[in-house]
């Protein structure tokens, strides 16, 4: 292998984005890679958006590097740290989580045109029993998956943020992680949910669900501490004989 331990490039910093007053938790593209979502121990979600003005200089926002990344939507709701955040498959909204209990819904897509920074207040606010650690949107569109502290995965239904169905019993351990961050498969047909324990066996696990019951469908087993983050990869894989979805 050529040139493996030296003469490594080092890589550009494009923007280095300041506004958060608190350490930052989480960031996340948008599905359409247009729109950068932050969550942070200041209890905000902010969104920025890359600056096409050629002329205004990187450090006019704050930053640094040779892009230009500028705020649109300071949303405020949380009244303590934002622990994890996801995007709806429509680019329209986003859903955080934190640990005051509570996972806000905001509506963005009438925010993301306007040419001036604004303070956006949740469309819908729910509610588990503890701190919320994870949060995940169904690439479907239909249902809303949240992890919680109180040992529960909550199933929320996007249409009217109602629960669809509340997971409990295979989330029995204590721990004192930061995240219990979920995901969907990208075909939606299933959920990879963290901080699972396999109390027959004693081991930690990551249990995966699936769409059509919600129950325990796979187990992935093999970790000696708790499963904290879970994500799928969004290619599609294939074998000779039938394609399928990882």
């Amino acid at each position: 292998m050529d040139n493996l331990m030296g003469d490594e490039e080092e890589e550009e910093v494009l923007a280095v984005l300041k506004a958060h007053t608190g350490s930052v938790n989480v960031v996340r593209f948008s599905p359409n890679g247009k729109v950068l979502a932050s969550g942070a121990d200041d209890n905000t979600v902010m969104l920025w958006t890359r600056y096409e003005n050629a002329s205004i200089s990187s450090t006019a926002f704050g930053g640094g590097g040779s892009e230009v990344w500028r705020r649109i939507l300071v949303c405020k709701g949380h009244s303590s740290d934002v622990t994890d955040l996801t995007w709806s498959p429509d680019c329209r909204r986003v859903a955080s989580c934190s640990i005051d209990n509570t996972i806000c819904i905001w509506d963005v897509a009438g925010e993301l045109s306007r040419n001036q920074l604004v303070t956006s207040k949740p469309a819908a606010v729910l509610r588990h029993g503890s701190w919320v650690k994870g949060v995940s949107w169904d690439p479907i569109g239909l249902y809303l998956a949240s992890a919680s502290e109180d040992k529960s995965v909550i199933v929320w239904r996007t249409r009217d943020w109602q629960i669809e169905r509340k997971i409990t019993g295979l989330y029995s351990k204590q721990s004192s992680s930061f995240f219990r961050r979920l995901s969907w498969s990208p075909d939606g047909q299933c959920l990879c949910t963290t901080h699972g324990y396999d109390k027959k066996n004693k081991s930690h696990v990551a249990y995966v669900v699936e769409r059509e019951t919600f129950e325990k469908d796979v187990d992935f087993v093999g970790h000696d501490t708790q499963v904290i983050v879970s994500r799928f990869s969004s290619s599609m894989y294939g074998t000779r004989q039938a394609p399928y979805v990882f």
